[in-house]
């Protein structure tokens, strides 16, 4: 155990160290975050009902109160236990992925939901970048688990 913390502690001293060589060599993060909550897909078949359960709402939570711009995506109809914000827009995830497509890949049972999720998301990500950037790989949006904590 003291090891342990000697270890943390060190690697603490070598990071309060490492500095970027110039302020303009930090690209700013674009501040939208895209998550996905969805029911299961059963027998082909995708619930019109979806409900954000409370471990997922407080990650929400989290990034909306961190300064994200939450784009939540999904395959319902009806989605509850969503907060209202300013920042979250509620997406239909078949703007991105054809409910089809999804519907297919889970059909030859390589594929579950969170599978989906991350294909959706990553779409969505290059799809709708955020203000700041033009392509995933430049300051682009998050892709983010929607039970994922965030400090701000």
């Amino acid at each position: 155990m003291i090891q342990a913390l000697r270890r943390l502690d060190q690697m603490k001293a070598s990071t309060e160290t490492n500095t970027l060589s110039s302020p303009t060599d930090a690209k700013q993060p674009s501040p939208v975050a895209h998550m996905l909550w969805t029911e299961p897909c059963v027998n082909g078949t995708w619930s019109r009902v979806s409900t954000l359960p409370n471990y997922a709402q407080i990650g929400l939570w989290t990034a909306l109160n961190a300064g994200y711009e939450v784009h939540i995506w999904t395959y319902s109809d009806i989605f509850k236990g969503l907060p209202k914000h300013a920042s979250l827009h509620v997406r239909r995830a078949s703007d991105v992925l054809p409910r089809v497509r999804a519907t297919a890949a889970i059909g030859t049972k390589k594929w579950v939901t969170a599978h989906i999720a991350d294909w959706v998301r990553l779409l969505a990500a290059k799809a709708c970048p955020g203000k700041s950037s033009s392509s995933i790989m430049a300051a682009g949006a998050h892709v983010v688990d929607v039970d994922a904590i965030h400090f701000g």
